[in-house]
């Protein structure tokens, strides 16, 4: 498309309208390579000679998240070429699972990043989030959570004078009706040291 301009004024470059799939427009350049003269889009310029511009195109990648069982949204991330992206952190749920970071396959079997990670894509991925199974009770009135690993993990008032105090993470299966006891108390030393050793 072309412009006319008025010898000697000042005008505003049209505000480009072309697209082009994959890539995100940058500007205007005298040169199709981009080594000329460079010009912003909508730039006000006062031209002393006719002047062919070629847009500038910058390649981008998207990263989309797929809950892959879950639920919940998340928006995908467009990223420049060359360039590095910390991953949105997930906001996807899962009854009954835990997450436990992104694959390229849904199955687990591509490449995996972390929660969070800054990665320099030079593709378009698509990120399937991986759930762990956690089943969780209650016992004795303290929480617990089976992560898979042979023992149950939950608090006890190790350290705390009340029910509402702070404790210390403990295995179900060590810590079991040895300090969640009614009423509330501080432990012995001997008991601490006791329990620390069976845990560590």
């Amino acid at each position: 498309q072309s412009q006319p301009f008025e010898q000697g004024k000042s005008q505003k470059l049209s505000a480009n309208t072309f697209t082009r799939t994959g890539y995100t427009f940058t500007g205007w350049n005298t040169k199709a390579d981009g080594s000329g003269t460079s010009y912003t889009n909508g730039q006000t310029i006062s031209p002393t000679s006719n002047l062919t511009l070629y847009a500038q195109w910058e390649k981008i990648y998207t990263i989309t998240f797929n809950a892959n069982g879950g639920s919940g949204t998340m928006s995908t991330l467009t990223v420049k070429e060359g360039a590095s992206q910390k991953l949105t952190a997930n906001s996807f749920t899962r009854s009954g699972y835990t997450f436990t970071g992104w694959n390229t396959k849904a199955d687990g079997s591509g490449t995996s990043y972390t929660n969070g990670q800054t990665i320099t894509p030079t593709a378009n991925l698509t990120l399937y989030a991986q759930w762990k199974n956690v089943t969780s009770g209650t016992t004795a009135g303290h929480d617990w959570v089976d992560l898979g690993l042979s023992v149950k993990w939950a608090t006890t008032n190790v350290g705390a004078s009340k029910p509402e105090g702070y404790g210390t993470f403990y295995t179900y299966e060590e810590a079991q009706g040895r300090l969640w006891t009614s009423p509330w108390r501080t432990p012995t030393q001997t008991e601490l040291e006791e329990l620390k050793n069976k845990c560590m």
